[in-house]
């Protein structure tokens, strides 16, 4: 097997996997707050992350270099996901995903005044188009507009300036590093949560915690290595994967079915995302 297909391959399970780590985090957010599901879900999570640590030679070896941004980026990363586990929690789980997929084009309008990177006139036509399918999904109307949308829509603006500090930190500090100390954002920030009124997990919900925690670090690993076997215009396309199968896991778990407008917004969002991925090959190429 080629090592573009392999990245192709591990892209489709990172994100089939991480589709499965968002149905399992909703189906606990039954019994646990947001905040409470981040604690133990990262805590449960210990366990891949001392093995991806020990992989990389040890504590020493994944010390931070930049360790303000490494920090940084760790409470980017535990705010994005709280926001994104409370969308779950009050939305169809195909729903919230789809608004999500909003964050690249958000990446796309940070990279000007943060990373100074020149934005184009097709790359605004293209982020505008995506930001089209967006309000197609909040649907606003004279009665107003649905609110609960704008929890996916700010978690999807807390990702883009999330992965906007990871750009910041390439070459610096290793993948592994920036899951642990996220993990660990994870744990203490969801701390606070917790409290005497928070349920002892029944047997079950153990394993569920210890599957979404490692099924979250594992897609995280995946996606980084199919990014360093194949160009990113290339494997990127299949992350969209993963709302196929959130739509799969939506019906099958609780009934849910995409509307008109979700799947109207859908396509205009992924469209746009895949338009933008393709601009970036042409200039690269160029």
């Amino acid at each position: 097997m080629t090592p573009t297909a392999r990245g192709i391959l591990y892209m489709i399970a990172g994100t089939m996997l991480l589709a499965t780590q968002d149905a399992i985090t909703k189906l606990l957010t039954a019994t646990y707050s947001p905040g409470e599901v981040m604690c133990l879900r990262a805590l449960a999570s210990f366990g891949l992350v001392a093995v991806l640590v020990h992989r990389e030679g040890g504590c020493r070896r994944v010390k931070a270099k930049k360790r303000g941004l490494v920090w940084l980026r760790a409470a980017l990363g535990f705010l994005t996901s709280l926001v994104i586990v409370t969308a779950f929690s009050k939305l169809p789980l195909a729903d919230a995903m789809a608004v999500l997929f909003a964050a690249p084009l958000f990446v796309a309008l940070l990279q000007g005044p943060f990373l100074g990177e020149r934005v184009g006139g097709a790359r605004w036509a293209i982020i505008w188009l995506g930001f089209a399918g967006v309000l197609v999904m909040v649907r606003p109307n004279p009665d107003g507009i649905d609110w609960l949308m704008l929890w996916p829509l700010g978690a999807a603006l807390l990702s883009a300036i999330r992965d906007t500090v990871t750009r910041k930190l390439a070459g610096f500090d290793s993948s592994t590093t920036l899951l642990l100390y996220t993990q660990i954002a994870g744990v203490f920030g969801g701390a606070f949560f917790l409290s005497s009124d928070t349920p002892i997990p029944e047997w079950w919900q153990v394993l569920a915690f210890i599957a979404a925690g490692s099924m979250a670090g594992m897609a995280h690993y995946l996606t980084i290595s199919a990014f360093h076997l194949a160009e990113g215009a290339t494997v990127a396309p299949f992350r969209y994967f993963s709302l196929i199968w959130g739509v799969v896991l939506g019906f099958a778990i609780w009934g849910d079915i995409p509307d008109a407008y979700i799947i109207a917004g859908s396509l205009l969002v992924v469209g746009s995302g895949l338009a933008m991925m393709q601009l970036e090959k042409q200039r690269r190429h160029a």
